[in-house]
């Protein structure tokens, strides 16, 4: 027992020596060098193809390099003279990275105030689904992702018990993610205080058009689709599109002031 402490705290220790040294070297990297980029990654808009394009700068293996970042315990990773972060809301704060990324709202981060920050919206009602046919996707196949520990329990046995269930700020995440109280002008005004703002529809154009604002060649793959794909109706649909009505007002407000 005596044996065991002693070496949990060794454990301990060492690791929290490797966590101070890689501390150490992520800011020498960025500190004066490079302005970070940060992804406000919204679920279900084609944010891990983004992700992808910006880490195959790092190594053309973008996927070794995404699973590395997911693996790692404090998701944090440095490639010669790059530092990536993803998911990690300490480090994002921090601000000593070349690109990160997570799901965290922006109202709840503290980013510097040299951070290149851009974001991906998507149709609502096509982002909506594409959520709920990714959670079925994983429930058929008995697949394990963290997400199904909460986001499991909105299936139920139906799309309609899904759109029943689903919290608000799940549902209109276009909007949570830069209005903690859901609120349409807020979201917009933080929206327009970003760097970029990319579109999934037109995201190869709108990746191109954002590598030559920060002169990097950004170009994306097809995005993820998984094997399950819900017959939605069409009086579905309807009720989807007249729920979603807020975040529809919203993304037509963006355009018109792109």
């Amino acid at each position: 027992m005596l044996y065991n402490k002693i070496r949990n705290r060794y454990l301990h220790e060492k690791r929290k020596m490797y966590r101070r040294i890689e501390d150490i070297q992520a800011k020498k990297i960025i500190l004066g060098k490079q302005n970070p980029i940060y992804h406000v990654h919204i679920r279900k808009t084609g944010g891990t193809s983004i992700n992808y394009s910006f880490l195959e700068q790092i190594d053309g293996d973008a996927k070794t390099i995404y699973d590395e970042l997911i693996k790692k315990e404090n998701h944090r990773l440095i490639k010669d003279d790059k530092v990536l972060v993803g998911w990690n809301k300490q480090f994002i704060n921090q601000g000593y990275f070349t690109y990160a990324f997570s799901h965290i709202p922006l109202h709840e981060l503290s980013l510097n105030q040299d951070t290149f920050i851009f974001t991906c919206m998507r149709d609502p009602a096509r982002r909506v689904i594409s959520l709920y046919n990714m959670l079925r996707f994983y429930e058929i196949n008995e697949i394990n992702h963290p997400c199904m520990q909460t986001q499991g329990k909105w299936l139920g046995d139906s799309f309609d018990y899904f759109l029943n269930t689903i919290p608000k700020e799940h549902f209109l995440n276009q909007i949570f993610m830069f209005s903690k109280n859901i609120e349409i002008n807020e979201a917009f005004d933080k929206l327009c205080s970003l760097n970029h703002i990319v579109f999934t529809e037109t995201l190869s154009q709108d990746m191109t058009d954002l590598g030559q604002k920060l002169n990097l060649d950004l170009s994306v793959s097809n995005q993820k689709s998984y094997g399950h794909k819900e017959n939605i109706s069409e009086s579905q649909k309807s009720k989807l599109i007249e729920l979603l009505e807020p975040e529809y007002k919203l993304i037509e407000m963006l355009k018109r002031e792109k």
